[in-house]
């Protein structure tokens, strides 16, 4: 190395005055510089990675989900397997409905008010003004002629018959005929002539003096859902010789059926008697009028006719001041046995 790049040392009396043996001491005890570098072991490691830093706890308030809103139906009333239930508080509740109705095959609404149907289609409950069921009986409304004894007719038609004491008739495909007005069709053997066809009930029969002789009248009934329609009809008279030949009268085999019907000649003495028998009432008939009958004030009769046909047609009850006359029968051949 020359003497230019030989590194510079302090003279002794530079030594000296920067601090000599003092500094030498201070030099020797720090020795060399250390650094602290931690030592962490596997196991240390290990629990670091694994610890989750839980927040301090504080107190958290439940959260409460809102009750689903339940939609309410548009009809507050249904029917399930015969029992009426009602929707009430929220949720669907049998109905307390009173005893011996039975069941019930609709609930609906009739002119303002609410009524339990049954199976035979008749209104026998109705919902009263304090939200109650009650048993409902059927208004009654008569169609006779003013002279005749309402009492009889009363009495005759007083009690509703029950549908399972009914006799029925069967139609050609073996089905029970409904109640009502069924149809008009003009005669096969007479075209001019038609006839307007009902099915009804028998209720009974009665005489009216009628000169030296006894009108017999039929009282007859139309089971409609929410009324009674009672009908009074002429039949001819007891003594009457030409009773057959304005009165055509045919039995329904009792297991058969409408066409299967024989027409049988009777006189009006018996014809009153059998219809009069109480075993007579509940049976079913089909009756025939003329629509175009001659009475002495034929426009009112034919118009009191078009009254019946049209209130049967809407489910309805009439009363008129009317006789009608009776052309043809079907019935059970039971009621003349």
């Amino acid at each position: 190395m020359s003497k230019k790049e030989s590194p510079q040392f302090l003279s002794r009396r530079d030594f000296l005055q920067l601090g000599g043996a003092g500094l030498v001491v201070f030099l020797a005890s720090c020795g060399p510089t250390e650094i602290f570098e931690p030592t962490i072991t596997s196991t240390q490691a290990e629990s670091a990675a694994t610890e989750v830093i839980e927040p301090s706890p504080t107190e958290v308030t439940p959260t409460l989900e809102p009750t689903p809103e339940v939609e309410e139906p548009d009809v507050p009333y249904k029917v399930e397997e015969g029992t009426v239930m009602e929707w009430r508080d929220g949720k669907w509740r049998e109905a307390s409905l009173p005893e011996g109705v039975g069941e019930i095959a609709l609930v609906e609404q009739h002119e303002g008010s609410w009524y339990g149907i049954s199976d035979y289609d008749r209104a026998v409950v109705t919902l009263n003004e304090v939200g109650e069921w009650e048993s409902f009986e059927r208004p009654v409304k008569i169609i006779a002629p003013h002279q005749f004894s309402s009492g009889e007719i009363e009495r005759l038609s007083q009690e509703e018959i029950e549908p399972e004491e009914e006799m029925r008739i069967l139609d050609a495909e073996g089905n029970v005929i409904d109640f009502g007005f069924l149809y008009e069709k003009p005669l096969e053997h007479n075209p001019s002539v038609t006839y307007a066809y009902f099915s009804c009930l028998v209720r009974g029969a009665f005489g009216v003096a009628f000169g030296d002789d006894e009108a017999i009248n039929l009282v007859l009934e139309f089971p409609l859902r929410y009324e009674r329609q009672i009908v009074t009809i002429w039949t001819g008279s007891v003594d009457a010789p030409s009773f057959n030949k304005f009165i055509h009268l045919y039995l329904v085999p009792e297991s058969g059926t409408i066409e299967d019907a024989e027409r049988t000649r009777t006189s009006g003495d018996e014809f009153l008697r059998r219809f009069g028998d109480p075993l007579a009432s509940g049976s079913q008939i089909v009756i025939a009028l003329d629509v175009n009958q001659q009475t002495p004030d034929t426009e009112a009769y034919q118009r009191d006719l078009r009254k019946l046909i049209s209130s049967l047609q809407e489910g309805r009850a009439v009363s008129l001041d009317q006789l009608f006359m009776l052309n043809e029968i079907w019935v059970d051949e039971r009621v003349f046995k």
